[in-house]
Parts: structure tokens; sequence; C-alpha cells
């Protein structure tokens, strides 16, 4: 219970930002650790991906409809700082490369109590 006013729901969050070091020979191997094998039927896989998406999404879709015939007020304050990217000259990370830095800024939702105005 919300200790906050009359609000069934408070949700509070504040996310720091987080530093991502882009690393061409990291990435390149990544990439190759997920690449697919020859005899893996993608047919298949995506038949099974798909209708285990549809299913979270009808449950999510259920979820969300209850959530908005039993719950009246919410109290949202999230803050999003989102991750500052950092891209090396020559694709490749060291002490001594060039470096360009990314920041990829706030995201901020905050409810508004229409009561109030």
């Amino acid at each position: 219970n919300p200790v906050e006013g009359k609000k069934d729901v408070v949700v509070k969050a504040s996310l720091q930002p987080i530093e991502i070091i882009y690393d061409g020979e990291t990435v390149d191997g990544l990439i190759e650790s997920f690449r697919v094998q020859k005899d893996i039927n993608l047919i298949d896989l995506t038949s099974a991906a798909s209708a285990t998406w549809h299913d979270l999404k009808s449950q999510a879709t259920v979820s969300l409809k209850d959530a908005m015939k039993t719950r009246k007020h919410m109290d949202l304050d999230v803050k999003l700082h989102s991750p500052y990217i950092i891209l090396p000259e020559k694709g490749i990370y060291s002490k001594d490369a060039s470096l360009l830095v990314v920041d990829l800024g706030l995201l901020s939702m905050t409810s508004v109590d229409v009561a109030k105005g």
C-alpha cells in the first residue's frame, strides 16, 4: 500500500547512466558466436519464437486491461539516464586512442494529477 496519499500504485525509479565502450574486435567475436548453424531449421525456430511472443503479448494485454479496471490512481516518477557510448578511433579501444563520446540524454516520466490541473 502506497504511503503517499490516496494512490493505488506509486512507482519511483532512477536509473543512472552506464558507460558503453565500442571495441570492434569484441563486437566481431560476439557476432561470430551468435551465427546460426546451417543445420538449424530457421522456419521452425521462427515459428516457435512467434508463438511465444504471441502468448506473452496476450498475457500482457490481459494484465494491463485488468490493471486499468482495478487501479484508479498512480503516482509515477521515473528518470532514466541513458547510457553514453564511447567510440574509439579506428574501432579499437586503447588508452591512447582518440574518443568520440555520445551521451544519449535523459528520459523522464512523471504522472500528472488531473484533478489538480
